[in-house]
């Protein structure tokens, strides 16, 4: 069952208003997203999309702005370096008419165009607010769903009305599992090693045969 937010007139389903700065995961998953390989579809100006995947204390700067080009559809696409997880998306638009209003995510598909992300059952699909200037609403993700992600589309379908659509934030809060494997490897060089521990009666006994 939905829940009502209050003085918005939406449904806060898959998403909440707490400050999305906070939480236990962080909002530097750009930091993973591999820019040699991301492309976007139906952009007026395809380099903005690199430079709406920035730091989150960034988030509220108006330039550049990711705009679409011959009507309101954007589809980005993003390969990471690493496997990474997703907990939540942040989204800033425009706000108003060219603000974004609906965004389908597929992961881990290499190819796609938007005949068949119109065709393909998205993994997971957010009905976004109208407008969030300070970028305060996380869309939270199924969880269980995001643990090995390698790229990702973001299919923006249709906005609040205007030709166009307009973001100038996107932000993947979330953990790579780089750092996960980096740990694993020093805790198993850091851990004794039978080898390193030999008695000296096991050094002299095999140095006197």
């Amino acid at each position: 069952m939905s829940e009502s937010c209050g003085g918005h007139g939406h449904s806060c389903e898959g998403h909440n208003h707490n400050t999305a700065g906070d939480g236990d995961g962080k909002w530097d998953l750009y930091k993973d997203v591999d820019t040699t390989r991301c492309s976007v579809l139906n952009a007026a100006d395809e380099d903005a999309l690199e430079g709406v995947l920035r730091p989150w204390e960034k988030r509220l700067e108006r330039e550049p702005m990711l705009q679409s080009d011959a009507d309101e559809q954007l589809m980005i696409y993003l390969p990471f370096t690493t496997a990474v997880r997703i907990q939540a998306l942040s989204l800033i638009g425009s706000g108003g008419r060219a603000n974004p209003k609906t965004l389908k995510v597929f992961l881990n598909v290499e190819h796609m165009d938007f005949d068949s992300a119109e065709s393909t059952a998205p993994t997971q699909e957010w009905e976004l607010v109208p407008e969030d200037r300070e970028g305060n609403v996380e869309y939270t993700t199924k969880y269980t769903k995001y643990q090995n992600v390698r790229s990702m589309w973001l299919f923006i379908s249709e906005n609040f009305g205007g030709d166009n659509t307009s973001i100038q934030y996107i932000g993947l809060k979330g953990t790579s599992t780089k750092y996960r494997r980096e740990a694993v490897k020093t805790s198993y060089e850091l851990r004794p090693q039978v080898a390193d521990h030999k008695t000296e009666n096991e050094s002299f006994s095999r140095s006197i045969l």
